[in-house]
């Protein structure tokens, strides 16, 4: 109650001091809540940070002016922090904070595992959620409130894989993985797309928790494999990976087809160590919009934002066009259906498009809430990000 009241005033201030502002949505009614349920402790830290940080940054923009014009009135959007932790566990926790103390209606995701665990709690309470999560599970018929935002290895693992088996004539390669729902989800699409590019594929499975990879890598390097695939691990883990990769001898490119954060891998494992690391990018780090946003990212919460943090933010912009063309804050049947029919709809990733399927994967979305964009290959030299390669679900050129 005291927060809903201050954003009203404050909202009541900005009217008086000047703005020209229709009459009808001078003053804020209710505050429209996300919930960010994020990992901010552990591994996987920065890929918290940079999803919730990039709709704070949206909502503070939109705020600035008032808030978020629905049906006549101006709501403020306020963004709470809950961390998961990265676990199915503390996501549940969470999930049941948000929907029966705090009555939220819209929430982030991230960790297949997470999600995926969720997802009933959400669809049982009318919760609209935005995930990154991987897992097909998270995009079935019995989701009916849950949009992905981010292409998952399913879409991006082949054309990439393709494109780095021309370029860098690799026959076998190796890839560690944690052995949870996201992880066996991203080993299963890698290795079908290593072998279709004609290469062979060997895994190593871990728990979570492990920081020593040198008997994991020992083991693939002996086998021969040619390049090492971070198949999506958290930012930490993989820049440990690399690091330990590089102290153990190995030479090769090593690979990272999956959830992005190049900075903060770079920083663990080091700008020598990192020479040689292919990384996946959902957006054009060098875009002058999205340079635009990683400036502003960097002056709020004090490090590099990933290119994660622009799909994000394309998601967020999606979701409050969606509850405008709605006109409610809180029907959430009506928002989804809003939602559902944007087609084309400019971004700051350009044009996006949300897909049942995909002839090219062959990968089917049984809700329909799969967004589709063009995306990257990055290269690593120095510590510097340059991009390798523009790709589409069909091909990377």
């Amino acid at each position: 109650m005291f927060r809903k009241r201050i954003g009203s005033l404050v909202a009541r201030a900005f009217c008086l001091g000047g703005a020209v502002l229709p009459a009808a949505t001078c003053f804020a009614g209710e505050a429209i809540k996300i919930g960010a349920v994020l990992p901010f402790s552990g591994p996987a830290t920065n890929w918290g940070v940079n999803l919730a940080g990039a709709v704070e940054i949206l909502a503070g923009e939109i705020n600035a002016t008032g808030g978020l014009a629905v049906a006549g009135e101006k709501h403020l959007i306020e963004i709470t922090r809950y961390d998961d932790k990265y676990t199915a566990s503390e996501a549940v926790a969470a999930a049941n904070r948000l929907i029966y103390n705090d009555g939220i209606k819209y929430a982030l995701t991230l960790g297949s595992a997470s999600t995926t665990a969720i997802t009933p709690l959400a669809t049982e309470n009318k919760v609209l959620i935005l995930t990154s999560a991987f897992s097909p599970q998270t995009m079935q018929k019995d989701a009916p409130y849950t949009f992905r935002y981010i292409m998952p290895s399913t879409e991006f693992a082949y054309p990439q894989i393709k494109w780095v088996a021309e370029k860098l004539r690799i026959k076998k390669a190796g890839a560690l993985a944690p052995n949870d729902e996201t992880g066996q989800t991203l080993a299963r699409d890698l290795t079908k797309s290593y072998s279709e590019s004609g290469i062979q594929m060997t895994v190593e499975f871990f728990t979570r928790d492990r920081v020593d990879f040198v008997p994991l890598l020992t083991r693939l390097m002996s086998a021969g494999v040619e390049s090492i695939d971070l198949s999506g691990n958290s930012p930490a883990t993989g820049g440990q990976i690399v690091k330990q990769a590089r102290e153990a001898g190995f030479k090769g490119p090593i690979i990272n087809t999956g959830g992005e954060a190049t900075r903060d891998i770079i920083n663990v494992a080091g700008v020598t160590a990192s020479d040689g690391l292919y990384v996946h990018l959902p957006a054009n780090l060098t875009n002058a919009d999205i340079v635009a946003l990683a400036e502003k990212f960097q002056k709020k919460f004090g490090i590099p934002m990933s290119a994660a943090a622009a799909a994000q933010y394309a998601g967020a912009q999606l979701l409050f066009k969606a509850i405008q063309k709605a006109g409610t804050i809180n029907d959430i049947p009506a928002v989804t259906k809003a939602l559902e029919s944007l087609a084309g709809e400019a971004t700051i990733l350009g044009p996006v498009n949300w897909v049942r399927g995909n002839e090219y994967s062959g990968a089917v979305y049984g809700n329909g809430h799969q967004m589709m964009y063009p995306f990257y290959i990055g290269k690593v030299k120095d510590g510097a990000i340059t991009i390798a390669a523009s790709c589409t679900p069909q091909a990377c050129e």
